[in-house]
């Protein structure tokens, strides 16, 4: 299905003339076996957490976390409840080595918040994970512009999977993932302009929503969608839900 409600093109150019530095890619690497330290993230001396990585990581980095045979990686233990979210602000990606590993949360927590400086959009991407028993796996900030990519991911048994209601510009690729027994929602996405790729995936008790801010277009605006070769499943539940809902400029109430 590949939806397209607007397309617009402007005659009007705006010229930004910004200094980009060049982005230079390093590896941190994770492990259990590693020590949270200042010069931690080589690969003889790894980090022990995915938390602690980011923070040693610069924008455009990789970060490789050990399968370490299953055992979860427990990111939000030992934290306070206002600061137990992870930050991103800096395009990352994040991939498990020697199988799929498994990152842990706690189901009052959000387990990632994804935030944008501006004209920066974060880019952000999961490769060969399990993620599961948070509230909200990454959440997208209020005006947040990101580009999210998910690949050989299993989200599963949180309350919602990827959500934002406030952001900007988002774009979503998912290929060879599943998403499964997320209570709320796999995906949820209110953005401005949106544009979402799933390919080759399964949903298993995992609705998604797709909309746009506003109820009435601007120029600004606009929705793409593209899902092929995924599966629906709701067979297991005793009720009925909507398996995937798009609503192209669906409004927005305040209640005073």
């Amino acid at each position: 299905m590949h939806w397209i409600t607007q397309k617009f093109y402007l005659a009007t150019v705006l010229l930004l003339c910004l200094s980009t530095p060049r982005v230079m890619t390093n590896s941190v690497f994770v492990s259990h076996d590693g020590v949270d330290l200042s010069n931690c993230g080589n690969w003889s001396m790894p980090c022990r957490t995915v938390r602690h990585a980011v923070k040693m990581s610069n924008d455009g980095d990789k970060i490789y976390i050990d399968h370490a045979q299953g055992r979860p990686y427990k990111e939000c233990e030992n934290v306070t409840q206002a600061g137990c979210f992870i930050e991103l602000t800096k395009s990352v990606s994040f991939h498990g080595i020697n199988g799929k590993a498994l990152l842990q949360c706690k189901k009052s927590c959000k387990l990632f918040k994804i935030r944008s400086l501006t004209f920066y959009k974060t880019k952000i991407k999961f490769f060969n994970l399990v993620i599961s028993a948070s509230s909200i796996v990454a959440e997208l900030g209020v005006g947040v512009q990101t580009q999210l990519a998910l690949d050989n991911v299993l989200i599963r048994d949180n309350l919602h999977g990827i959500y934002g209601k406030y952001s900007t510009d988002c774009s979503i690729l998912v290929t060879n993932s599943t998403f499964e027994d997320n209570f709320n929602w796999g995906i949820y996405l209110r953005c401005s302009t949106l544009r979402v790729n799933i390919n080759s995936s399964i949903f298993r008790v995992s609705s998604v929503f797709f909309t746009n801010n506003g109820s009435i277009p601007t120029v600004t605006q606009r929705m793409e969608i593209l899902v092929q070769n995924t599966v629906f499943n709701y067979q297991s539940t005793p009720h009925c839900n909507d398996m995937i809902v798009i609503k192209p400029y669906a409004a927005i109430f305040t209640s005073q």
